[in-house]
């Protein structure tokens, strides 16, 4: 009897210890997207640093982001994602100073008017892979994408031209050593990267100033060292710059392109004057050797002149042939392409004298280009090629050898006696190429690994119907978009797709309704007809509800006894449709003229709240109880449900995009009386949002970013503490779970509180692990929650932490090695949570994660 209750005791003890420190599984749901695909990695932005040569390129598991490579290196490794999960930061590698890389990246989108999002520099320290922000400039809107270029390098630092602001910008990799030395003053000018002369102490540029002047500067690198020395009033724009031996050249072209100015300066007032001008050609290109420009014409006479700044006429006239591409200079010499009497292409090459400037040949004949040619230039090394083969440039001799097997290859660094750039055939895409010494080059294998993944899950909510998770999945073939319907329990068996014979279009969202699920289709790339159609939770069939479905998708409520969407007909054609799980047709409960579409908010119960129209509406399936509460154009932010004293009420927050400016935050338990205005600012945004036991915090975030608590009421909403730039939450039992961001990605922190500013702290992770860029935490139960974590070992993986914020630990390696995993949040269900990851060998699909049973059931050993 002793040796019985000794056993239940040892057993009691397990399962315990399992409680407190929950064990987390993660498996495979199936492989939905099992064809192989091929998509480009791009590879972009070489730069070498010692052996290693770092480049941007795209994966499907990790979007746009930094890899390396070195030449005994059988694959690329990738070194930093500064936007974790499928997320792309666009980035792009600008220069280098030094053992550091000055990145242009898109850390994520932080605002909503105008779809804003904050690209800024980054510093890349290559020794120990930090990553530092070095610039705080203000979201821009997504027509500003790429608005960071690299200008060049001059005084030993990077130049980079904010084209966005107008603004010129000069960095020594560090943010105390990154400065703004110019900003525009006309607005209609962005600043021209095209028109700088870089050299060793110094650079000159010109730009646009007021009322259409033209502006030349001079720059020592300083805000104090930049002033203007020459100002004319000019409505020529400058089409290119060029200079050598600290003489700068600008070739202002004339909006018709027929007229040009060649100007020089060397760096003094008295210095920068008009050198020579044409009223009849139209100028080409500019190139300057030992002080000396060559300026590249067409006249009207059909001729093509090559004329340098210290002669009276040109250097070399060509009858009837034309350039067609700028000059490029390599060395103490440039080249340029002219056009043969047979209407080929020929290679000039150019020491700056008549006797110097001269065809390339091959074999004694000169180099014939065919379509499509170019130049192409990679330290030091001159090339051509056309569509059939690819030449490297004896400069010297002025002759050139046929490369056999580079056509397709662009060589950007020089490792020894190893080519690498990027590279491009019809079975692999873009890819990275190298080359030992002259041999054909070698595709390195394609980033983009040999498996099919899911592009994306639609933007819109998924449902979740117990524990069924109901979602809309985007795959592209060679060709077009299918996007389709799935469900999933977490079992292969239980993972099926919606059959394409069921219903017409593309499935683009999903809303819950009673123990099935309501869904829209569209036509291919978001055309008509859009219908709306129900199906049960085993997607085995559906059925069509309505057949004029507008723009949108259905928002569904907590209970899922009510599914709403917007309807057309010719007695509603801006509509609001209700469907309740216990009706047969959908029935309308609202119309407002030039209502397109509503945008789902959240819902308290059977009430529903969301965007239609011009305002905030709430709906509980009636007309009478479908009405207005707020008006106003807004773009709706992070939202949670808190418990309160006076019963669950939403917390939700609320941008006005026009009229006006501005973020509110509104709580309201659905009622018009019961919706008030909790908070508002002017100039800040709501990041995120959770509520735990009678409380919940929110993040506003503007030129910095507070944390606030409050309990529904203005006067018990309070400010914490101004913190890091806050990401997501995630509640678990009276906790509320945050990962916050600060200027470097190593200064990440992850911090949990319970509502007070003593409660609240940030927790240590295991030995070498840092919270990812973009963390989002997931509350598995109410005693675990999970977020995205990185270290060198494993790459982006999930890390797991009990409520209380104790025993912070890794806990699923999706992809086992330095690889990332890049576990994305996708949704959650009664028992589990799903995500999107890749393991490396079959492409981004679904994954379920859930905390294991207790540790005497975990090898399923059952008591009798």
């Amino acid at each position: 009897m002793r040796a019985w209750w000794i056993l239940v005791f040892a057993l009691a003890g397990l399962a315990g210890e399992a409680r407190a420190s929950a064990a987390i599984g993660a498996q495979l749901v199936q492989d939905i997207n099992a064809a192989p695909v091929r998509v480009d990695s791009a590879p972009r932005g070489f730069q070498r640093v010692g052996d290693t040569v770092y480049f941007s390129a795209y994966r499907i598991d990790s979007g746009r982001e930094l890899f390396a490579i070195r030449p005994e290196w059988a694959v690329p490794l990738p070194v930093a994602d500064l936007a974790p999960g499928a997320a792309s930061s666009n980035l792009a590698i600008l220069g280098r100073i030094g053992n550091t890389l000055v990145l242009r990246a898109e850390v994520g989108k932080v605002g909503l008017q105008g779809n804003p999002y904050d690209e800024q520099l980054w510093a890349f320290d290559v020794a120990t892979r930090a990553l530092t922000r070095l610039t705080q400039q203000p979201p821009q809107t997504l027509d500003s994408a790429g608005h960071f270029q690299r200008v060049g390098d001059s005084a030993g630092r990077l130049l980079v031209a904010d084209t966005a602001e107008r603004s010129l910008w000069t960095t020594d990799g560090t943010p105390s050593g990154t400065q703004r030395v110019f900003l525009g003053t006309d607005p209609r000018a962005p600043f021209e990267p095209d028109s700088v002369c870089l050299f060793p102490d110094r650079f000159l540029f010109s730009t646009r100033g007021a009322n259409d002047a033209r502006e030349f500067w001079l720059s020592d690198g300083s805000p104090a060292g930049t002033r203007l020395l020459h100002r004319l009033v000019s409505t020529r724009y400058p089409y290119a710059a060029a200079g050598s031996d600290g003489i700068c050249y600008w070739l202002l072209a004339s909006s018709g392109m027929v007229g040009w100015q060649l100007w020089r300066s060397d760096g003094t007032e008295a210095g920068t004057q008009l050198v020579r001008e044409s009223a009849t050609s139209t100028p080409v290109s500019l190139a300057s050797l030992q002080g000396v420009a060559f300026v590249l014409e067409n006249t009207t006479a059909d001729e093509f002149r090559l004329w340098p700044s210290n002669q009276e006429a040109p250097m070399l006239t060509l009858p009837g042939a034309a350039p067609t591409s700028s000059a490029i200079r390599v060395g103490d010499r440039f080249a340029f392409l002219t056009r043969a009497v047979d209407g080929r292409t020929v290679v000039m090459l150019s020491d700056g004298t008549s006797a110097g400037t001269r065809q390339l040949l091959v074999a004694g004949k000169p180099v014939r280009l065919g379509g499509y040619p170019s130049l192409s230039a990679a330290d030091g090394r001159l090339f051509a090629r056309d569509e059939i083969t690819f030449w490297r440039v004896d400069m010297e001799n002025y002759s050139a050898v046929p490369m056999p097997g580079w056509q397709g290859f662009t060589p950007a660094i020089f490792v020894g006696d190893t080519a690498i750039g990027s590279g491009w055939d019809p079975q692999r895409g873009s890819e990275v190429w190298r080359a030992q010494g002259f041999a054909p080059v070698e595709p390195i294998p394609d980033q983009t690994r040999s498996t099919g993944s899911i592009q994306r899950v639609s933007d819109a909510a998924v449902a979740v119907v117990g524990d069924v998770l109901v979602f809309p999945v985007s795959i592209w073939d060679s060709v077009t978009e299918h996007r389709s319907l799935w469900r999933t329990d977490g079992s292969v068996a239980g993972t099926r797709e919606l059959p394409q014979t069921a219903y017409e279009g593309n499935a683009h969202s999903v809303a819950r309704l009673g123990d099935g699920v309501l869904f829209a289709t569209e036509g291919a790339g978001g055309a008509s007809p859009r219908r709306a159609w129900r199906a049960d939770a085993q997607l085995a069939a559906a059925t069509p509800v309505s057949t004029a479905l507008n723009y949108g998708g259905p928002q569904d409520t907590r209970t899922g006894g009510l599914a709403l969407f917007t309807c057309a007909a010719a007695s509603a054609p801006s509509g609001l449709c209700g469907l309740r799980a216990s009706q047969a047709e959908a029935s309308l409960l609202a119309q407002v003229a030039g209502a397109m579409g509503m945008v789902p908010i959240d819902s308290i119960g059977e009430v529903a709240l969301f965007l239609y129209g011009n305002g905030l509406w709430r709906s509980d399936g009636t007309a009478p109880g479908t009405y207005q509460l707020v008006q106003g154009i807004f773009v709706p932010g992070p939202r949670a449900l808190m418990s309160t004293g006076t019963g669950s009420r939403l917390l939700f927050s609320l941008c006005r995009s026009w009229p006006g400016s501005g973020c509110l935050l509104y709580i309201s338990d659905g009622s018009l009386a019961g919706t008030s205005i909790l908070q508002s600012t002017t100039s800040s945004i709501y990041s995120a949002i959770a509520a735990a036991d009678g409380y919940a915090l929110f993040g506003l975030t503007s030129t910095y970013n507070e944390l606030f608590a409050t309990n529904g009421t203005v006067a018990g909403t309070r400010l914490l503490r101004r913190t890091d730039g806050i990401g997501g939450m995630a509640s678990a039992g009276r906790y509320v779970h945050m990962a916050l961001f600060g200027n470097e990605a190593n200064q990440n922190s992850y911090a949990v509180s319970d509502g007070t500013d003593a409660g609240t702290r940030t927790i240590a992770l295991p030995p070498g692990f840092v919270v990812a860029q973009g963390a989002r935490p997931t509350a598995l139960d109410a005693g675990t929650v999970v977020f995205q974590c990185r270290s060198e070992a494993t790459g982006t993986e999930l890390c797991a932490v009990d409520a209380d914020g104790s025993n912070a630990r890794l806990a699923v390696d999706f992809y086992p090695g330095p690889d990332p995993g890049s576990p994305e949040p996708l949704a959650q269900t009664a028992s589990a949570a799903y995500f999107l990851a890749t393991d490396g060998e079959h492409g981004r699909e679904v994954w379920h994660v859930a905390v294991l049973g207790d540790a005497i059931f975990r090898s399923r050993f059952e008591v009798p």
